[in-house]
């Protein structure tokens, strides 16, 4: 699996690092660092979402996610790399991807009965 070689615990990791590093050319001193703000983002904000009351259906929550996001990515993501258009982007794009994915990102992690999964 993708998610292994690429040093990730889990498909949502990846999927994070995935948007951070769309349309990007990484120094290669930078990419670790990328990879650790996917981990933190992904673990962040599930922790934030699971405090919250159906995150989704409030206006107040759904900012307050945003938010988060984008403090974590303005604060973590490096700035050689990263402009502020860069991290406006990745902040609109892992804010969808928690969105869409809301469900699979809280399911619980595949047990090596059920790899035949379509998430495993």
């Amino acid at each position: 699996k993708r998610y292994i070689r690429e040093g990730f615990a889990n498909e949502a990791e990846l999927a994070v690092y995935d948007i951070l590093m769309k349309g990007k050319k990484i120094t290669a001193k930078n990419l670790p660092i990328v990879k650790d703000v996917a981990k933190k983002l992904l673990q962040d904000i599930k922790s934030k979402i699971a405090e919250l009351n159906c995150w989704r259906d409030k206006k107040e929550t759904r900012a307050d996610i945003n938010l988060s996001i984008r403090d974590i990515l303005w604060v973590n993501l490096p700035v050689d790399d990263y402009n502020d258009e860069d991290v406006a982007t990745c902040n609109i794009g892992v804010y969808k991807y928690f969105y869409e994915h809301n469900d699979y990102i809280f399911m619980p992690p595949p047990t090596p009965a059920s790899t035949n999964s379509a998430y495993a």
